[in-house]
């Protein structure tokens, strides 16, 4: 190959990768704004300190539950459709590689919690920045799908996305996101009581399977990524704070036709056996007969999570945790 050879495939690729970074970037500033997921992050950089007291993690059901107003010097870094993993490399992150701190990292302990839901790899773009795809596919053994996964994530993000770029850049595209996101817990606005009984039974039950992964659970490498995730917390002095969330008694009907929850409650007492100082917290029943109170079967709107944080402040405050005039 001749030296002009050469210099041609050597500008030919950085020309590749150069457009390949500037549709990247555009991809990210066109999506930030209107994702929850991009906001969430967007809001706790834009923070004064990492240094958090109370960090919560999770799935939509603590987003949108836990109002992190109400506790002190708190921040709901929970994502939408995430799970153990998800919560295990972003906290990691964001104690190794960010540099942040908390006092207490709050966890879901849900009947769904322990289900696998690989299909529920939501935000891969976000996630690409966090996510060890080689670890990954190591402990599933899916190595072909998640090297699809990692090219796809983190070279090509913007793949399928190219009419949010162009409404982007034309100034046709939301620059907020659907509901208000503030430090991270999103205001959710519907009453799941004016929903006509029989949609919300159908509803429901289809809620139920998908949230459970057809309830085919527990799953062992989810549950290798919650030991993890103490052990993270234990490694650097975090109490963690499990804690079950509310779901309407309807949904709660659904669930106990398909899942043993003694069996279920067991096996979380062996995960949480080798830490004598996590405290655990079952507020699944609190608010079920509420549906005013409930976005959706497993969802509370803003009035909800506003009445669950404060059930919630008592509980902590009742474990020595905190104390009640300290929280915001």
């Amino acid at each position: 190959m001749t030296a002009p050879q050469t210099l041609r495939i050597v500008l030919f690729a950085v020309l590749v990768l150069a457009i390949n970074a500037g549709l990247t970037r555009a991809y990210f500033h066109a999506e930030t704004p209107s994702s929850w997921t991009l906001a969430t992050d967007a809001q706790l950089r834009a923070r004064e300190s990492f240094d958090l007291e109370w960090l919560i993690l999770g799935d939509s059901h603590a987003k949108c539950g836990i109002e992190p107003r109400l506790l002190p010097n708190a921040f709901n870094l929970s994502t939408l459709g995430s799970h153990y993993y998800h919560s295990y490399y972003r906290l990691k992150h964001f104690l190794e590689q960010e540099g942040g701190s908390a006092a207490f990292v709050v966890l879901p302990m849900d009947t769904h919690s322990v289900a696998w839901q690989r299909k529920r790899m939501e935000d891969g773009a976000y996630w690409s920045q966090y996510i060890d795809y080689p670890q990954m596919a190591w402990r599933t053994g899916d190595f072909a799908g998640y090297a699809r996964q990692y090219l796809t994530d983190y070279w090509l993000p913007y793949a399928g996305h190219g009419d949010r770029i162009v409404e982007a850049g034309l100034g046709w595209s939301d620059t907020t996101t659907r509901f208000p996101l503030l430090d991270g817990h999103i205001q959710m606005p519907g009453d799941w009581s004016s929903t006509p009984h029989a949609e919300r039974i159908a509803l429901t039950e289809q809620r139920c399977a998908f949230i459970h992964d057809d309830y085919t659970l527990p799953d062992p490498v989810t549950l290798r990524y919650l030991r993890d995730t103490l052990a993270l917390c234990a490694a650097h002095g975090i109490r963690v704070v499990m804690v079950r969330f509310p779901l309407t008694e309807e949904a709660w009907e659904v669930i106990h036709e398909h899942m043993e929850l003694d069996q279920l409650d067991a096996l979380y007492d062996e995960l949480f056996a080798p830490y004598p100082d996590l405290v655990r917290i079952d507020l699944g029943h609190a608010l079920g007969e509420r549906l005013a109170l409930f976005n959706d079967p497993d969802h509370l709107n803003e009035e909800g999570a506003q009445v669950f944080t404060r059930m919630l402040l008592e509980r902590l405050d009742e474990a020595g945790l905190i104390a009640r005039g300290n929280a915001s």
